[in-house]
């Protein structure tokens, strides 16, 4: 299947989190997923979605090509080379227990790296 209009990418930062994607892909949406190479960023899975209303969208689902580094450079690649109209990324977040639970669908307002610092409050404080 060829990588060119692509319409949403999931990228996710851990095998495993690619691996529950895909199969979530597959056993609710009847996704199939096909392996390309991407030069830059390595294997990538394309699929299918077909929506309620028949339409098609071409599915791009990648790994952050160094685990535990930042994927803003895939980020850039992928959005200068395939144009997708939606980019997400998933995977495992830490919430606040009173206010998430396991599977809810968080969006950050800001974002930090666990292993370089801490936000409380209104400041963000580095280790």
């Amino acid at each position: 299947m060829a990588m060119d209009d692509i319409d949403i990418v999931i990228i996710t930062a851990l095998a495993e989190e690619g691996v529950a994607v895909e199969k979530i892909g597959q056993d609710f949406y009847d996704i199939n997923w096909e392996t390309n190479c991407d030069s830059q960023i390595g294997v990538v899975r394309i699929g299918v979605l077909k929506t309620d209303s028949s339409h098609l969208l071409k599915i791009m689902l990648a790994s952050a090509a160094n685990e535990g580094s930042s994927v803003a450079p895939v980020i850039n690649h992928i959005n200068d080379t395939y144009h997708p109209s939606m980019l997400t990324m998933c995977g495992v977040c830490a919430g606040d227990p009173e206010r998430t639970h396991l599977c809810d669908v968080i969006v950050a307002d800001s974002v930090y790296s666990l292993d370089s610092g801490k936000k409380r409050t209104e400041n963000f404080y580095r280790k």
